[in-house]
């Protein structure tokens, strides 16, 4: 059992969310606030892909809703984080990428060509690695109301 206490699968979540956003064309990238620091520490906006209008292409209607509620996520960054741990906890995750490197328009106008979802040998690699994790079961990976 994996749940969001868990040090390896919260790394292994940011490292999925690494590879959707490689390679992304700059027009696609927003800054957002970085965490949380000392007063006097100035804080410099970070760079946030926002994928979340081509993660919907890919994704039932009924979580489409959920993770667009406002009450849960507050950020355009927030719904692709929790997509992510919402696709792991269901189940869903190998089914939405092979959607997703089947949408090659969508990948084509959001990704540079060097992008590993754009590159064959890394969608099939990618695919088996997340074959590898359906042995593995997922409870509470989502904890939306955190997701900033």
């Amino acid at each position: 059992m994996v749940t969001s206490e868990d040090g390896d699968a919260n790394t292994m979540c940011s490292t999925l969310e690494a590879v959707f956003i490689h390679g992304w064309h700059t027009k696609h990238i927003q800054a957002e606030a970085g965490g949380k620091r000392e007063k006097s520490t100035p804080q410099k906006p970070l760079p946030q892909p926002v994928i979340w209008s081509l993660l919907k292409a890919v994704t039932h209607k009924h979580i489409i809703s959920e993770l667009e509620h406002p009450i849960f996520v507050s950020t355009g960054v927030g719904p692709c984080q929790a997509w992510l741990r919402l696709a792991l906890n269901d189940g869903l995750m190998e089914g939405y990428l092979k959607l997703l490197l089947q949408e090659q328009a969508g990948l084509w106008e959001y990704c540079q060509p060097t992008a590993l979802l754009r590159d064959a040998k890394e969608g099939e690699f990618l695919l088996s690695f997340l074959q590898r994790l359906t042995s593995l079961v997922f409870q509470t990976l989502l904890q939306v109301r955190h997701l900033k």
